[in-house]
């Protein structure tokens, strides 16, 4: 019997030294993010491979899962779970955290952007980072900024070749101000609708298109009911990585640079991607079927002055605006200098 117990004791004790967390007895840390995008987008590739630097860079620190297509709920289930600390780590449109702090819809402004190279710059300036320090308050630490692509229109009912073409259109738009502004400027008629609907809304001909970049819309399949892509730029498709403040604040002082210096790394990687993966679903379109056009540089600089009229309309903090104008300036004449 003695002999009995003294093998069930060592049993005991080999399995306990096999399971010892490791960094000194430390449990890995949850880190369970989310994107909302399908799995082949790279904006979920890019969680994947935040997932392999840290498995690298800081092994046995966390333990990781990653869950991408809606599998965890919208856009807006998601932020109220990051808030929660149900979920550790998320992307969202800047669109929807405007809802958590308003400033952020100024990073929306129709025609604000001229290029995805022009937003990063600003937005990893020091006023992209003072609206990133708004959003501690609403339980949540911005971590970067993605402004990989802009959005564009799919719909069912016609070919764009010019302003004229889009007068009236029916678009999905996100339930934001400065979404329904840039389908206005452009003349057409925005539609808010959730987003996970917008396909069976257009297939079932309650609105006619969509606004969204031309990735986005070819990995949600949305030109199998709208046919008809026409490249528009009007506004940034503009990601933020954001973490559970509580859960990022307690991350070990050792930890938490090699955490930001991953997602630094992931983000650029998906700023390269995003950028091959959207030359490249062009031909993919086209042999789809899909009809693909493209506004004059007439057409969108009266889009861009059409825009510009309105920015002062909008219910913008105090400076808000003033503040982006300047760092915007502030970007153009560092680039102009060398």
């Amino acid at each position: 019997m003695r002999s009995f117990i003294r093998c069930c004791l060592s049993g005991f004790l080999v399995l306990a030294f096999l399971t010892v967390p490791q960094q000194g007895g430390a449990a890995p840390i949850p880190l369970k993010m989310s994107a909302t995008q399908p799995i082949t987008h790279p904006n979920y590739l890019a969680l994947k491979h935040l997932e392999k630097l840290l498995n690298e860079k800081a092994p046995g620190r966390f333990a990781i899962s990653v869950h991408g297509g809606m599998s965890l709920g919208s856009d807006v289930d998601v932020a109220r779970q990051v808030r929660a600390g149900l979920i550790q780590v998320a992307t969202n449109a800047t669109a929807n955290l405007s809802n958590l702090s308003p400033v952020m819809a100024v990073c929306d402004l129709p025609y604000l952007f001229e290029s995805t190279d022009e937003a990063l710059a600003v937005l990893d300036g020091p006023y992209g980072q003072e609206l990133l320090a708004t959003l501690p308050k609403a339980g949540i630490v911005g971590l970067t900024y993605i402004p990989a692509s802009f959005r564009q229109i799919f719909n069912n009912k016609r070919q764009v070749h010019s302003l004229e073409d889009i007068k009236g259109l029916k678009l999905r738009v996100a339930q934001s101000a400065m979404d329904i502004a840039a389908a206005k400027v452009m003349g057409a008629a925005p539609t808010p609708l959730a987003f996970g609907d917008t396909y069976s809304a257009i297939e079932q001909k309650v609105i006619e298109g969509v606004l969204i970049p031309e990735l986005l819309g070819y990995d949600m399949r949305f030109h199998e009911v709208a046919p008809n892509l026409a490249f528009v730029d009007c506004q940034a498709f503009i990601l933020v990585w954001f973490a559970n403040a509580k859960w990022f604040n307690a991350l070990p002082e050792d930890l938490k640079p090699i955490f930001l210096a991953c997602v630094r790394e992931a983000r650029d990687w998906q700023m390269r991607e995003t950028a091959k993966e959207s030359e490249a679903v062009i031909d993919k379109l086209e042999k789809d079927g899909c009809v693909i056009t493209r506004l004059s540089e007439e057409n969108r600089a009266q889009l861009v002055e059409a825009a510009k009229a309105v920015w002062t309309e909008f219910d913008l903090p105090k400076g808000a605006l003033d503040a982006m104008l300047a760092a915007k300036a502030a970007v153009k004449k560092e680039a102009a200098q060398q």
